[in-house]
């Protein structure tokens, strides 16, 4: 089995041990394991010794006797893996919203004794062990865990465990069809000029930066954009948006909009008020209780048809720049700004989806579910939240299995580029791209593979930086180059970008450790594959 799908593996189970088998530690006495009808108190120590020692005492062997030796291996690398992540990214993560919704749901597996939802016990537990010298083993959370004695669901867990492997597996059969694809891709494609163009590189456009604060009265919403304006006073230019992800800000792209304005488009980043990292801070400070507005769902998409209503009234009274056009208009999104993007293009919410997806209290493997299901909450809109004016969406790590699924994504008729990470914690690259990316029903659409990608592609000092994979700034490098193209050709019409459109190009990108791939196609026998 593959390095990354170990890793994953490792992943997981470590998440699992931490936060499934913890059992008291300075008080502990027991941890009660429930299987359907049946019970078993066992010692902590029982515990200890097993997976330090790999020793059965008597209170042990009875429940190992009614495992399968499969299943007694997983125990025992469920006990004894460890993951090596730093007490302050981990913390981000868990006293993040969607980490808080994460951690309440698997407290539905760990409960206290008094079957009270383990929520807070598991969070400090992991955070005081990822703090220590030992690490965030299960044995050190074992230590650190608050309770004296624990409920653990085991039928919930190993149906969790199984879940796991088998999107790992089925997430190496997508990526080596991805790869075969972009090989049969690249072989037909016409060699790229010696001399071509530097995508990564600046324009030659000089721009202006402008902040607007605006006030959405109809919706009592403030909203502070940021515009990279080409000083280009006699052309008319297209107009670039970029969406951020949750709890974040309209800063996360801007190397990715200055780039984009010396090329020659006028571009907007903004910040979503009820979602950005302003939110997250006032959560944290305790000044809100919601993980999330859940009308945010609806309010993002939104936010981009008011700016471009503003920008349409206000771009007279900007001297010395380009005119923009705009109803030629593409979107930028990472995650939650992916689906943001992708809504404003067409897409529609399916609540029908979110229903099924939802309903289970049980945890999910796919993180992005827990954010996901807050949208239920909100208030469906009956219209269509699309903007005519959108005309491709830039969607990275996007967010849509359960707010919209193939259904959802049926109605997007516009071009779409498509990134996924392949080591994505968050947002599975399998059920949240590459699957959404077989629905898009356009022709014009492309989907590309970051191998070693994960979620945000931050910088290692910025928030949730740990969550960025190897090398973030390769990643922007190959953003500024991709998206540059998409939008040139899509947006701003000129089809000589075209032929950076294709597998070879992303071919001549690709660096180590990020290798990347780019495809404009799947093959039906992977649907079929993906669906046994």
């Amino acid at each position: 089995m593959s390095k990354r799908v170990n890793h994953l593996k490792s992943l997981f189970r470590t998440l699992v041990a931490a936060l499934v088998l913890a059992p008291g530690a300075t008080a502990a006495d027991q941890v009660t394991l429930t299987y359907g009808p049946f019970e078993r108190h066992i010692p902590t120590t029982s515990l200890e010794i097993y997976a330090q020692e790999h020793q059965v005492d008597e209170h042990l062997a009875p429940y190992l006797r009614s495992l399968t030796p499969e299943r007694q291996q997983n125990l025992h690398q469920l006990l004894t893996t460890r993951l090596d992540i730093g007490v302050v990214s981990l913390s981000q993560m868990l006293y993040s919203p969607m980490g808080e919704v994460l951690l309440r749901r698997l407290g539905e597996l760990v409960q206290t004794e008094g079957r009270q939802n383990g929520l807070y016990g598991l969070r400090s537990a992991l955070v005081i062990a990822a703090a220590s010298p030992e690490g965030l083993t299960l044995l050190n959370v074992m230590r650190q865990f608050p309770t004296s004695t624990l409920r653990i669901n085991l039928a919930g867990v190993f149906a969790l465990v199984q879940t796991a492997v088998h999107l790992i597996h089925q997430t190496e059969v997508a990526i080596a069809a991805i790869q075969q694809q972009a090989v049969i891709e690249i072989a037909a494609a016409a060699p790229l000029p010696a001399s071509d163009l530097d995508l990564t590189q600046p324009g030659p456009v000089p721009w202006h930066q402008a902040t607007w604060s605006l006030n959405d009265p109809s919706r009592q919403r403030q909203i502070v954009a940021d515009l990279y304006l080409p000083q280009t006073p006699h052309a008319t230019v297209p107009v670039v948006v970029i969406s951020h992800g949750f709890v974040s800000d309209r800063h996360s792209f801007e190397d990715l909009a200055q780039h984009l304005a010396s090329h020659g488009f006028a571009v907007a980043t903004l910040d979503h008020p009820g979602s950005n990292r302003q939110y997250l801070d006032d959560l944290l400070q305790g000044y809100t209780t919601d993980t999330i507005d859940p009308q945010e769902f609806v309010h993002r998409p939104q936010d981009i048809s008011f700016l471009l209503d503003v920008w349409q009234e206000r771009q007279h009274l900007i001297p010395g720049v380009a005119t923009v056009n705009l109803n030629q208009v593409g979107i930028i999104g990472l995650s939650l700004g992916g689906y943001t993007g992708l809504v404003a293009a067409g897409a529609q919410l399916n609540q029908a989806q979110l229903t099924a997806t939802c309903i289970n209290t049980y945890p999910n493997i796919n993180l992005s579910v827990a954010l996901q299901c807050q949208a239920l909450r909100s208030t469906m809109p009956t219209a269509s939240l699309q903007d005519p004016r959108i005309k491709a969406v830039f969607a990275i790590n996007p967010i849509t299995s359960s707010l919209l699924g193939a259904d959802g994504l049926g109605s997007v008729q516009v071009p779409v580029m498509m990134v996924a990470g392949s080591n994505d914690i968050i947002a599975p690259a399998l059920p949240e791209q590459i699957q959404p990316f077989m629905a898009l029903p356009t022709a014009h659409n492309y989907l590309v593979l970051l191998q070693g990608g994960n979620h945000t592609y931050s910088r290692p000092h910025e928030l949730f930086g740990q969550l960025s994979g190897p090398d973030p700034d390769l990643a922007r490098q190959y953003f500024k180059a991709l998206g540059l193209a998409f939008f040139k050709t899509h947006v701003a019409e000129n089809s000589s970008y075209k032929r950076f459109l294709q597998a070879r190009y992303a071919h001549t990108l690709s660096r180590e450790p990020l290798p990347l791939s780019l495809v404009q196609f799947l093959p039906s026998p992977l649907a079929q594959a993906l669906t046994e």
